[in-house]
């Protein structure tokens, strides 16, 4: 993380840049802000690792968090990206002491870093606040199956399409940072496969590929290619609050 500063509190609560956490009731949003911190995000900076201890809690600005599952003998995938409509690293709050997934930064940006206990102490004070968590919850596990699905049943083409599509939306900008390594981290396969799908796309002239990024070229014929899964996570959370705290 390149820095931090302390989130505004007070009247500020609906200018906090998380749709999630705008949704929180005030009289709890105003409590938690004043110890928030705003976080910078880096690319490919780890956040959290997967087996320690589970203290923050992160609430994407701009840019996005990639939950990554990393198995015994090293292999990744990611399961998750989370956005402004979501939040990252809420083992603590639901029961766990440790994080079970790695978050790393996939689309540069700022976060929101709450503690971790506080908002597990709020959670049990507003029944209000612990359903709008619970339904994170829900949609994140719903967006995990979607995602087993897809490796399971599309190609490395449309899944890479996928991926660059998502990232676009939330690096907004045609320019994105991201080396092949980096993408076989995300989608689980081999450089080769990352090399020759992005071989494919840039042929169909959807993406230009240069030394650590690509840059999209036509973005409406790049998710015409991707699976339909994109369509389907996105609509997961088209429904999230915009920026209205509940009373």
């Amino acid at each position: 993380m390149v820095g931090r500063t302390r989130a505004a509190a007070g009247g500020a609560v609906r200018g906090v840049g998380n749709r999630l956490l705008a949704g929180f009731p005030v009289g709890e949003l105003r409590r938690l802000l004043p110890s928030a911190e705003t976080v910078a995000l880096a690319y490919n900076d780890r956040l959290f690792a997967r087996g320690a201890t589970a203290r923050h809690v992160f609430f994407p600005q701009h840019g996005i968090i990639a939950l990554v599952h990393r198995l015994a003998d090293g292999a990744t995938v990611q399961v998750a990206a989370i956005g402004d409509a979501g939040a990252a690293g809420i083992a603590g709050v639901v029961g766990d002491t440790t994080y079970r997934l790695d978050g790393i930064v996939q689309n540069a940006g700022t976060a929101l870093r709450l503690d971790a206990g506080e908002l597990h102490d709020a959670i049990r004070r507003s029944p209000r606040l612990a359903a709008i968590m619970m339904q994170d919850l829900a949609r994140r596990c719903l967006e995990t199956a979607q995602n087993i699905a897809c490796n399971a049943h599309h190609s490395i083409e449309q899944r890479l399409a996928r991926w660059l599509v998502a990232a676009h939306d939330g690096a907004g900008r045609d320019a994105l940072t991201v080396s092949h390594a980096f993408l076989s981290m995300m989608l689980g396969t081999q450089r080769t496969g990352i090399t020759a799908a992005l071989g494919a796309l840039k042929q169909a002239r959807l993406v230009d590929t240069r030394y650590g990024g690509v840059t999209v070229r036509d973005r409406k014929r790049l998710a015409a290619v991707a699976c339909p899964c994109y369509r389907t996570v996105r609509r997961l959370y088209a429904g999230v609050a915009a920026d209205r705290p509940h009373r």
